[in-house]
Formats: structure tokens, C-alpha cells, sequence
């Protein structure tokens, strides 16, 4: 399963501060995973995700946009057991 998430975190970057939640009905938010190295565990990939303000929090930056959108983005990990 995979989701996503995103969020801001205000003082001295220890509190968390706005939270922006996967829009589901955008219709082409992804990932696609390119590689996987079994021997190594790294996994690299590519994603799209918009993703828009949680409107069940409080808002901590009224300057910051409703909406985020993340486009032809990659990403490189490594699975940890």
C-alpha cells in the first residue's frame, strides 16, 4: 500500500504545522517504481501527487497555498527491514 502526506512544522522545526492530505480525485497522482536491487534493497521510482490543506486542522500559515502539487518528481531509497 502507498500514500502520502505532507506537512509543515513551525517554532524551531520541532511542532508540526499545517498537513496537506492526498487530493483523491485528481486523477493522475502516481508512483511508479522503475528499480528494485534485491541484493541492496533500493528501491527508485518516479511520482505525481497533489495534494491539498486538511481542512480538519488548524491553519498555521494563512500566507501558504490550499493546494501543493508535486510533478514528475523521482525519488531513490533504500528498504530498511
Amino acid at each position: 500500500m502507498t500514500g502520502s502526506s505532507y506537512s509543515t512544522l513551525v517554532d524551531d522545526g520541532d511542532v508540526l504545522g499545517d498537513i496537506f492530505k492526498v487530493y483523491g480525485k485528481a486523477v493522475d497522482n502516481y508512483v511508479t517504481i522503475t528499480s528494485f536491487n534485491e541484493k541492496t534493497r533500493e528501491v527508485k521510482g518516479e511520482f505525481q501527487v497533489t495534494l491539498v490543506f486538511d481542512q480538519l486542522d488548524n491553519r498555521n500559515d494563512p500566507t501558504a497555498p490550499d493546494t501543493i502539487r508535486f510533478t514528475n518528481e523521482r525519488f531513490h531509497t533504500k528498504i530498511n527491514d
